[in-house]
């Protein structure tokens, strides 16, 4: 995967897998509280692939290099006081707010990332690879909102607020681990923050058991269809092969592709319940493309590549 055409490839593909995220989280909130499908996620998504992992043949394939004890801790914490609740805030916060206001702030998503990436990873974001990044965002937002100014509803001001700290955290997250990532492997580094974001999902609820109930209404098809997309399709593979590209990829080259994510949904929408494809979505999206034509453009000039050191499979 350390051709810059074939992460581009997959990283357009892992984005359009992730995209009916929040179709199959909406899909299955009719049978269960949103704490109980973030539980019934992360949970057997993490036994799921430490069971994998147990196999040496699976981990040479993979190429699994686990952390050092340093590390594996680093990962643990992030996934627990990061990423684990950044998830279950997520959840709570749309109780609050509605989901206009969390597409403006899912927006800002890959900003906050690239700050991380020069902050923690000392990436070198050249001025073209601004370019790109601010037009990903910019094409995300004209995509989903429109061409107006955002309109915050300051009676949704705790609520946003909240979403805006569960993206904030999530963003840490993801850099923080991938600074661990590059140190080891994709799946090492990710199999130890899902331990942590497990634990979260266990001691969060409990303390705050009021505002985050554990219910299960229905059990059956209509939950757990929804539940294999999130544990397998968005979960094991959009992630798993997403901290793999991390491994050689700049995370500020990566996340110019999370633009292609709104389009998607806005076709997924269109698809789904025939929701017309407005000419905001047309221009947003020639937006994205052209974020994502500067940005490989850039890496090809540039040459970048990060020096990987050597390793051997665990």
């Amino acid at each position: 995967m350390s051709n810059p055409r074939v992460q581009l490839a997959i990283l357009i593909a892992l984005n359009l897998i992730w995209t009916p995220v929040n179709f199959a989280i909406t899909a299955a909130s009719e049978f269960a509280t949103p704490t109980a499908i973030a539980v019934l996620r992360w949970i057997p998504l993490t036994v799921f692939i430490w069971a994998g992992l147990q196999f040496p043949s699976v981990r040479r394939v993979l190429q699994v290099v686990f952390p050092d004890k340093r590390g594996r801790w680093v990962c643990l914490l992030s996934g627990f006081l990061l990423a684990g609740p950044s998830h279950l805030i997520y959840y709570f916060a749309l109780q609050q707010t509605n989901s206009v206001d969390t597409t403006i702030i899912n927006t800002t998503g890959p900003f906050w990332i690239s700050i991380g990436a020069v902050a923690l990873l000392r990436e070198q974001i050249s001025f073209r690879l601004w370019v790109a990044i601010l037009l990903g965002i910019v094409g995300a937002y004209v995509v989903a909102i429109g061409f107006q100014a955002p309109a915050l509803d300051s009676s949704r001001m705790t609520g946003n607020l909240l979403y805006l700290l569960g993206s904030l955290m999530e963003s840490l997250s993801f850099v923080v681990v991938t600074r661990i990532v590059r140190r080891s492997s994709g799946v090492g580094a990710f199999s130890y923050e899902l331990l942590g974001i497990s634990l979260a999902m266990i001691v969060v609820p409990l303390i705050f058991r009021s505002a985050m109930p554990f219910e299960v209404r229905e059990f059956g098809p209509g939950l757990l269809g929804p539940l294999a997309f999130l544990i397998f399709g968005a979960g094991l593979i959009a992630w798993g092969v997403w901290y793999i590209i991390a491994e050689q990829a700049p995370v500020s080259y990566m996340i110019v592709t999370l633009g292609i994510q709104a389009p998607a949904a806005a076709l997924l929408g269109y698809l789904l319940t025939r929701a017309p494809i407005e000419t905001h979505t047309v221009a947003g999206t020639a937006l994205i493309i052209l974020a994502l034509v500067i940005s490989a453009a850039n890496r090809k000039n540039s040459g970048e590549e990060l020096p990987i050191p050597p390793v051997e499979p665990s």
